[in-house]
């Protein structure tokens, strides 16, 4: 089942429990179709940690669903998920991203009121926003070293971006090469202007082309998961760590880097 209760102007709380029918997901349909017949944006706040399970006729439902909407998507603003799992999180987040325009942010359940607030715009304005990124110290001086805890907004990428620049261009060599440490606390997501970033991409490509290693610390299983689909458009080695294991991911990323380095 699914309770819908409008929260806010233009904002659905949908609190899914127990399996979800097809039924279910019309109920959401016809909450969603009637804030189309108002002016703004669109904002959901679902709350998954009551689900159990979903109905095959749900899923179909859903699909039709999505695809009756897909000339919407615009219209969405906001949208938070509260959910234990981590596996949910990330497909949430996956699927939130790839809607144009959308702010996603995902939120533990001790979090529901934190997730209420994003959803009504209630929280700080963006220029006071803490940073997502923080610097580490490198465990050599050809490797990037941070850590992720928060939504990644354009100015932590804009940060990363400097470093990596700076990195590059004290590597001197046409085979230099370079390796990232990420310790990852707690990843809510990332803007969804940063899809579109001319920069954060150039940054990206010249990364791929001389990155040597790249060591996860602490994602978990999940995000492992998610950064093992990029091997097959790059060379790259990645490795994921559990947190207690950092150390060793040190050590890891910065074999066969420059000894003289320094």
């Amino acid at each position: 089942m699914i309770i819908i209760e409008k929260i806010g102007p233009q904002t659905l709380s949908l609190d899914l429990r127990d399996q979800v029918s097809a039924a279910d997901i019309q109920a959401v349909d016809d909450a969603v179709r009637d804030l189309l017949e108002e002016e703004g944006k669109i904002n959901l706040l679902l709350d998954l940690t009551g689900i159990s399970d979903v109905s095959a006729g749900a899923v179909a439902e859903d699909l039709k669903v999505e695809t009756a909407l897909l000339p919407h998507l615009r219209r969405f603003g906001r949208m938070a998920a509260v959910t234990e799992k981590q596996w949910i999180a990330s497909v949430m987040r996956a699927a939130g991203h790839l809607m144009p325009g959308l702010e996603f942010q995902t939120f533990a359940p001790d979090d529901r009121l934190a997730a209420r607030t994003f959803v009504l715009d209630e929280g700080a304005a963006p220029e006071t926003a803490v940073p997502a990124v923080r610097f580490l110290d490198p465990p050599h001086p050809h490797v990037l070293a941070y850590e992720i805890d928060g939504v990644i907004q354009q100015a932590d990428a804009d940060a990363v971006i400097e470093r990596l620049n700076t990195m590059l261009a004290e590597t001197p060599g046409a085979g230099r090469r370079i390796s990232l440490l990420v310790r990852v606390t707690n990843f809510a997501g990332f803007a969804p202007s940063m899809m579109i970033s001319g920069p954060l991409w150039t940054a990206k490509l010249a990364a791929i082309r001389n990155l040597h290693r790249y060591a996860l610390v602490g994602g978990g299983g999940w995000m492992e998961s998610l950064a093992k689909l990029a091997d097959p458009v790059t060379s790259v080695e990645m490795k994921s760590f559990d947190a207690e294991e950092e150390a060793d991911a040190r050590l890891w990323v910065s074999e066969g880097l420059d000894p003289d380095a320094g």
